[in-house]
């Protein structure tokens, strides 16, 4: 269930943009176009980290392995969103602590202990 509930967490998140992108087409356009670039590359970072978790699974996973990956893929979305964040143009100031470095560090060795007890497991 791992993979499959990660992907509709990602189709839920872009179904929840689409109001304010057209919102942003009509007010700004070249914005709306960076904003649809960014979601693009936001699309194939959740496809990368889809496809790093379907490295190690053949056949029947043990329940522990399944709720990692799960973890993992939920925290990899979690920080493509916080990248989406910073990238996408916005009119409002973004919270301060999303620019901050020890957000990425903790990301990082959050997805990387997780994927070592993955491959582990």
């Amino acid at each position: 269930m791992g993979p499959l509930f990660a992907i509709l967490t990602a189709a839920l998140s872009f179904a929840m943009s689409i109001p304010p992108a057209v919102e942003q087409y009509r007010r700004d356009r070249k914005g709306f176009w960076q904003t649809l670039r960014w979601m693009g590359v936001y699309a194939l970072y959740i496809a990368v980290g889809i496809a790093i978790l379907m490295l190690p699974a053949e056949g029947p996973q043990p329940p522990a392995k399944a709720a990692l990956a799960t973890l993992f893929m939920l925290i990899w979305i979690a920080y493509g969103m916080v990248w989406l964040t910073r990238k996408v143009p916005r009119y409002r100031q973004p919270p301060a602590w999303i620019d901050k470095r020890w957000l990425d560090y903790l990301f990082a060795l959050t997805l990387s202990a997780l994927l070592v007890a993955v491959f582990l497991i």
